[in-house]
């Protein structure tokens, strides 16, 4: 699976940003720390994939945020809005609060917060496609959509996943990079979300991505891996690392690729362009350092 929570490459980040907390970050930890909230233990500075929120607490999914007046322009809350709702699909919730908040009664937002633990206290799981542990053999039947966005090539990027099942269940899956490749974001949209799914399913991924296409249903990606990597030109396949990634999932998934045309009116083609596009324009991604130009 796909690292999400406190990735080694954001290690110096969450440090750095730990040793600049603000005034009303640090009035909140301490009183995070001195309060009795249920046994709940919450942590500073923590990553979720590419983001670093303020205080997480990872039993319960939940996120606390708190805005001073960088956050006041109407680019920088839509920017919080995209990042939230990206989060969000991840089953994370959220509490914000203004810094004026903390500083002029600490206590009152503890209490909020305390509130919000009881809430959650007996939280459901997280949402899944698929049920764990069913006693039917047969493989469920998902349909996935999948598409990458990239500015630039390599520039900034995104990916995204959406994701169906036979009860009318969706689940949008969605991330970015801001140095990566068109074709390595079409690639991460199908492994994140084949990776998502929790047992062995019967898959029908379509994509608007000819590379990938191709690569599984004209026999490519099987020659590339009996010719060592290597094309029918002598040069070494590119993305190798992603395309050994994908290769378990489809011996583990009963997969089915279907091309679309993108661009075309396909409802569920454009919310994947959407999706990805926006996770491209995500502040702070990380780089993907695999990239090369195309």
């Amino acid at each position: 699976m796909t690292e999400l929570f406190n990735r080694a490459e954001l290690k110096q980040r969450r440090k750095d940003l730990r040793n600049r907390s603000t005034y009303a970050e640090k009035i909140l930890w301490q009183a995070l720390r001195l309060s009795s909230l249920e046994n709940v233990k919450f942590r500073r500075q923590a990553s979720i994939g590419a983001f670093v929120v303020d205080f997480y607490a990872p039993t319960l999914r939940l996120a606390i945020e708190l805005d001073g007046s960088s956050h006041d322009s109407e680019e920088a809350r839509v920017l919080d809005r995209q990042r939230q709702s990206l989060l969000e699909e991840y089953g994370i919730q959220f509490l914000r609060f203004r810094n004026e908040e903390v500083l002029s009664s600490a206590e009152s937002v503890v209490d909020r917060i305390r509130s919000k633990i009881q809430e959650l206290s007996t939280p459901p799981p997280p949402p899944l496609l698929v049920k764990e542990g069913a006693s039917n053999t047969r493989r469920p039947h998902i349909t996935i959509y999948t598409d990458g966005a990239c500015s630039g090539n390599p520039g900034p990027g995104g990916y995204a996943a959406v994701l169906l099942d036979g009860a009318g269940r969706r689940r949008e899956l969605s991330g970015g990079f801001r140095h990566t490749t068109n074709n390595r974001m079409e690639l991460l949209g199908v492994i994140t979300a084949l990776e998502a799914l929790k047992r062995p399913c019967d898959v029908t991924l379509i994509s608007d991505s000819e590379y990938i296409i191709n690569a599984i249903t004209k026999g490519w990606l099987a020659n590339w891996q009996k010719k060592g990597w290597r094309k029918a030109d002598k040069k070494p396949v590119m993305n190798i690392d992603l395309w050994q990634r994908l290769l378990p999932l489809l011996q583990e998934h009963n997969v089915e690729f279907k091309w679309t045309k993108g661009h075309a009116g396909n409802p569920e083609n454009e919310r994947c362009d959407e999706l990805a596009v926006a996770a491209s324009l995500l502040p702070n991604l990380p780089v993907d350092t695999r990239a090369t130009p195309e």
